[in-house]
């Protein structure tokens, strides 16, 4: 990892919000926050997931967080690497603290023994065919302690027994962050997939899929390329997918 000595971690703390990646949009194309300026909230009305799923959390339990980053020196075919900072940092920012049984869940939630502590959406900001800045949201169940029906996720209390404080949270994520964001500037976040594939939930395991014109089929999971193409086998056959083509369940719960 890089000797890279990060700036001090920046921040502004909203009580309420609708989403705090909404907020950071604005705010990057208002202003020219350093990299790793942070926005993180007790509570949003409109938290975003995946898919457009909604963000679900208590109030001032867990972390909301956004942090911007310049990214303009970065190639579009190269975007990837930013899935590849984020949901590596947010992995050793939770095993630093004794989170045990982690994996990624393509291409970039964070799984506990299979059940889901963090999640991150990251949005991009572009002009004329080109990145001007990235937008890194990142949620972590930290001090929730009881999650709705159905909904199989875990917090870093209930695997810890200790209660976190958000604000130390956000800034021992940013350093986390801005290790990876280095390797990018400096072109060695290359570095970073063999690591990313190696904590791949499901990897060699076998996986119910559904592709967004709605065809089923099972297949085995392979690895994650470079552009952030899901690989699988099926019927002998290698197939990729992109993030958004594809849905996966994964049948061997052991392998999560």
């Amino acid at each position: 990892m890089s000797s890279y000595q990060n700036p001090p971690f920046r921040f502004l703390h909203l009580k309420v919000t609708g989403s705090t990646n909404d907020d950071a949009l604005e705010l990057a194309s208002k202003t020219a926050p350093s990299d790793g300026f942070c926005l993180f909230t007790d509570f949003q009305t409109g938290g975003k997931g995946q898919y457009g799923r909604k963000w679900q959390s208590e109030t001032g339990k867990n972390l909301l967080a956004s942090y911007i980053f310049q990214t303009s020196f970065l190639r579009l075919e190269d975007i990837f690497c930013l899935h590849l900072m984020a949901s590596l940092s947010v992995y050793h920012h939770l095993a630093s603290q004794g989170v045990e049984g982690l994996k990624i869940k393509w291409p970039n939630d964070l799984l506990a023994s299979g059940q889901k502590i963090a999640g991150i959406l990251i949005q991009n900001s572009m002009r004329a065919h080109s990145l001007v800045h990235t937008i890194v949201g990142i949620g972590i169940n930290l001090n929730q302690d009881q999650f709705s029906d159905g909904l199989e996720a875990v917090s870093l209390k209930m695997l810890t027994g200790k209660e976190s404080d958000l604000s130390a949270q956000a800034e021992s994520l940013y350093y986390q962050l801005m290790q990876r964001f280095e390797l990018i500037r400096s072109g060695q976040w290359m570095e970073m997939l063999p690591e990313y594939n190696d904590l791949l939930a499901g990897a060699g395991s076998l996986a119910a899929c559904e592709t967004s014109e709605g065809n089923l089929f099972q297949a085995t999971l392979k690895w994650v390329d470079r552009e952030g193409k899901l690989w699988l086998e099926s019927e002998g056959k290698l197939q990729s997918y992109s993030f958004g083509s594809l849905r996966i369940r994964l049948l061997d719960q052991n392998q999560i």
